[in-house]
Order: C-alpha cells, then structure tokens, then sequence
C-alpha cells in the first residue's frame, strides 16, 4: 500500500474527503515528528509505544572502498508492542 492508497481508505473509512483526510495525516506526523525531536515517546492503546532513541555520530568501514566514513548523530525509534497487539498477532 502506498501513501495514495493509504490516504483513500483512511478518506473511506473516516468519511473524510481525501484533502481532508491527507491533511489529517500531515498534521499527525507533523506532530508525532516534533514530539520526538523533544525526546518524547507516544503511546498508541492496543498497537504500542514508539520511543526516540537518540544514536551518538559512529565511525563506519565503506565496504566498496575500504576507507573510513563518520556517520553524524540520529534519532531512530524503538517500537515496544503492546499485549493486546501481540496476542492479536498470536491468534
């Protein structure tokens, strides 16, 4: 499924036109992005917690050749699943 797809079912499902409904999502990630640049996590009932986890600047090997490359610092999120999520996964 891609961003498109996505936006029309979420569009079908909510009863949203889809520039309402594709605004409604711009406006979610927007807001999910800027909690997590201040290092919060968020909770989503019965799907799970996604928290920011910050990665210190590395120094890596190029595999294609040979020398050495600084990767700078990031933020990457950690997905902790809930109960009810993973026992719904189970059945």
């Amino acid at each position: 499924m891609d961003n498109k797809q996505y936006i029309t079912a979420l569009a079908k499902r909510t009863g949203l036109d889809y520039k309402t409904a594709a605004e409604a999502l711009t406006t979610l990630a927007s807001i999910m992005k800027n909690e997590f640049l201040e290092g919060n996590s968020i909770a989503i009932p019965g799907f799970g917690t996604l928290t920011p986890v910050k990665v210190g600047e590395e120094i890596v090997n190029d595999l294609a050749t040979g020398s050495k490359l600084l990767l700078p610092p990031s933020i990457s999120l950690q997905f902790s699943p809930a109960n009810s999520f993973i026992n719904k996964l189970n059945k």
